[in-house]
């Protein structure tokens, strides 16, 4: 359309420059010369229409060039906040399955851990002689003995300064506190006439007979 449009500009160069002689060589011969001046004219309005088609063709094309820019622009930083918002929750997920792995980890180590104590502790027991063996349970209900005082002690410590704190006089109630023995663990206390051994634990069996 350039290439159009700078032809006819070309073109019109001599016909512009001859049409002022044309009419000023023929200017008694009025009828003559005004089919002339006509079509020149007209040939020109149609080369500035042609000029200002293409003008605003481009600037359509422009435009339109703009907006699908724009619309390419928004297209893309919307995808952009969309995969960002999946890798966030993807990172997410993989912190917590990475801390879901490592908590299990720790409770199947803890689990060996006590395994091989137990192990540990029951070859040590059978390794043992009756009389050792027998002074080993003692010992150990002693242990457990002493931890039951200490709550106890604690405990009554507890409720000695729940008393003070709420005074005699203003009727507030004192705390009762309840020892819940577990059968599982509680081991009685050593007797004149002792039973037979125990089981410690699960592991050890029911040790020697007497």
């Amino acid at each position: 359309m350039k290439y159009i449009s700078a032809c006819l500009g070309i073109a019109l160069i001599p016909l512009l420059n001859a049409a002022p002689c044309l009419a000023l060589n023929e200017l008694p011969s009025s009828q003559s010369s005004q089919p002339k001046v006509t079509k020149v004219a007209g040939l020109l309005n149609d080369v500035v229409d042609t000029v200002e088609r293409e003008r605003k063709n481009r600037q359509r094309r422009k435009q339109q060039r703009d907006r699908d820019k724009e619309r390419e622009r928004v297209r893309q930083e919307r995808l952009e906040r969309q995969e960002a918002r999946e890798r966030a929750s993807q990172e997410r997920m993989e912190a917590y399955e990475k801390r879901q792995e490592e908590r299990k980890a720790a409770q199947r180590a803890a689990i060996e851990k006590r395994r091989l104590q137990a192990e540990r502790q029951r070859q040590y027991f059978e390794s043992l002689s009756p009389e050792e063996q027998k002074a080993y349970v003692a010992r150990q209900r002693a242990a457990q003995q002493q931890q039951m005082n200490l709550l106890f002690g604690i405990l009554s410590t507890g409720a000695a300064i729940d008393s003070f704190m709420g005074g005699s006089g203003s009727g507030a109630t004192s705390t009762d506190y309840t020892i819940i023995r577990d059968d599982r663990t509680y081991t009685p206390a050593p007797q004149p006439a002792p039973a037979p051994v125990q089981p410690i634990s699960p592991f050890y069996g029911n040790g020697p007979s007497y």
